[in-house]
Order: C-alpha cells, then structure tokens, then sequence
C-alpha cells in the first residue's frame, strides 16, 4: 500500500509540519542535556570528533545513496572548512567545556541568545534596517542575559558565572558563521551538501585534539555517557535532515520558531534528566530572553523563493 502524499498547503501538510518543528526541538532540547552527560566519559575534542564525523559521514551517505553528493561548488573547497572551525569546531568546544559545569536547562537558554548576536552583526555591516521593535527585542533578551550575570542568587552557585560567560561565545559564533554563510553560500549549491563537508573538515580540524586527549575513546554503551554519546551521534544526523527538510517544506521564518521549543525542552529535559531547578532569576532570564528572541524574529527578513535556506549547527 502506497503513503499518501503531502500537497503542499493542505492541512495535512500543515499539520505534518508543525510536528515536525515540534520534535526538531525536543530533539534539540535533548542535546543539551545528553552532552552533558557525555562529558562523564570523553573530553570536549573527542566529543566533537565523533559529532563532527557521525553527522558529515551519515549526511554524506544520504547524499551520496540520492547521488547528490557530487558535483559541489569550487567554493566549498575552502568555505566549508572555514565555517566548519567557525561554526561546529570552537563554539562546540567551547560549549562541551562550559556545560560539563553549567546545568543543561541554563545552557539551553543561553545558547538561545543568537539571534541577538545576529541582528548586531546585521546592523553593524548595515545589512539590516533599524527596527524599533527588534532593539527592544534587544533590550529584553540582553536584560534576560544580566538577570543570570548580576544577582548573586541568579545561578544555583556563584562559582557557574565563568562558565555562563563562557556559554554566550557558541551564541556569537553561530550567529557569525550564519552571517557569513548567508552572503559566501553558492547558488547552485545545497544546504546539505555545505553542511556534509563542513562536518568532514570540523572532523579533521578536531583530530589532534582527539589525539591529544587519548586518542583511544571508541563509541560503546558500557555507561550511560557512552550511551549518550552514541545518541548524540545519531540524534544530530536525524535534527539536520529535519531542519533542512522543515527549510525546505516552509522556510526560514516558520523554521526559525523551533528555538524557542528548544529552550523550553532543553528546560524540560533538564528537569527530567538530572532533576534540575531554577531559582527565581532564571525563570525572569528565559521568559526576557524568549520574549526578545520573539521580537527579534518578528520582522525577519524574508528570503526570495531562490536565495539558498542555510543554517548553522544549532539554531
């Protein structure tokens, strides 16, 4: 028996669509809590190996199966490595190092800050018009940011600031990678195939701190961060094909929806997981920061129905 076809716009197109976004962020939300439970077992480069390689071999499999893979443009040849160490290689580190101290639900809703960097980069080049409405979106996210920066009662313990400062870089990061992206991305080429050789070169760029760390970690289930890391291996391949799927399907703007699921998830997660709380400032920090997150988004520009959907490694 033959699956039924999705038209597109019909509702249950629509309906399609909205569970997809609506498990992209609980798959997204989970990652949080299960990189913190894989830095138990492996140190920040190895874990970013293994996500590195896992992602871009399975993608580049798809690809290849779909005989899609090949040709790439030229231009991948130095632009996927570069956004590769950019986007996935230094936040990813930076953020593995940071949440082995942090609590999961907090990192979720740090990382969530990036379309804050993004609009500052957008007006910096002036490559985005100035928006009453996003600035203030700007003043409330950054507030969120200051309600976990300035009480001392913000964080269940004083000695988690470093750590927290050091979780709004990936935030930076991605936004940056994003904005390059979107202004260097070929137009024949694809979401995937970029996303396919960026993890290859994040991969190599990674291998001698893999080496440096042992050089021995195999994925294995004999503990529960083993397990949770081969998880993440998998979960992160699945998240890409959703994302790109959901780009493709509806478009940036719809997509772009899934971050704030991903911070409310990431929260659940955490609860769920390690049985996380949070103290009366973290909960004014995520309603400021997924207000402003909101606003931001509101009056994002559309992309013309032939500029290439791109995204980074977390939304």
């Amino acid at each position: 028996m033959a699956l039924p076809t999705l038209t597109r716009g019909s509702p249950a197109f629509l309906a399609a669509s909205v569970v997809m976004l609506l498990v992209l962020g609980t798959g997204f939300g989970l990652t949080f809590s299960l990189s913190k439970m894989a830095t138990e077992v492996v140190e920040p480069g190895t874990f970013v190996f293994y996500q590195a390689l896992a992602t871009g071999l399975i993608i580049a499999l798809v690809l290849q199966v779909r005989r899609k893979l090949y040709p790439f443009p030229r231009r991948f040849l130095w632009l996927c490595p570069l956004l590769g160490l950019v986007s996935f290689v230094l936040p990813n580190v930076l953020f593995i190092t940071a949440i082995k101290h942090l609590p999961a639900g907090l990192a979720s809703v740090v990382l969530s800050t990036s379309p804050f960097f993004a609009y500052l980069l957008a007006l910096s080049f002036r490559s985005e018009r100035f928006s009453a409405q996003r600035i203030g979106g700007l003043a409330i996210g950054f507030a969120g940011v200051l309600c976990l920066v300035v009480p001392e009662s913000a964080l269940p313990s004083p000695e988690l600031l470093p750590w927290l400062l050091l979780c709004l870089a990936p935030p930076l990061a991605y936004a940056s990678a994003n904005y390059t992206l979107e202004r260097l991305m070929p137009e024949d080429g694809s979401a995937l195939q970029y996303t396919a050789l960026s993890m290859l070169s994040a991969a190599l760029f990674c291998l001698p701190l893999y080496w440096m760390e042992g050089g021995s970690y195999l994925p294995n289930y004999a503990t529960r961060g083993d397990v949770a890391m081969v998880a993440m291996m998998l979960i992160s391949a699945a998240n890409f094909a959703m994302l790109f799927t959901l780009l493709s399907w509806r478009g940036a703007v719809f997509t772009s929806q899934v971050g704030n699921i991903v911070t409310l998830t990431g929260l659940a997660w955490g609860w769920v997981i390690f049985g996380e709380t949070l103290t009366p400032w973290m909960i004014a920090a995520t309603a400021l920061i997924i207000g402003g997150v909101l606003l931001v988004n509101a009056t994002r520009r559309r992309k013309p129905k032939d500029e290439p959907e791109t995204a980074s490694a977390r939304p």
